[in-house]
């Protein structure tokens, strides 16, 4: 999962279904209140953005 919370390091073919939807599960899962939980959101939205930027080139 880090290597998709930089730009630099994201896979040539990156799996973005998989981590959105990992994301979403462990989201779920954890409490709001959770010190995690905030810096998990941000990267979902980080990630669903950098998704609909790549779609937008194609």
């Amino acid at each position: 999962m880090d290597k998709y919370l930089h730009v630099e390091t994201v896979p040539k073919t990156p799996r973005w279904r998989n981590v959105v939807r990992t994301l979403d599960f462990v989201l779920k899962h954890t409490s709001e209140q959770s010190p995690h939980y905030q810096a998990l959101k941000q990267a979902q939205l980080d990630i669903q953005h950098w998704v609909s930027q790549d779609k937008g080139q194609r």
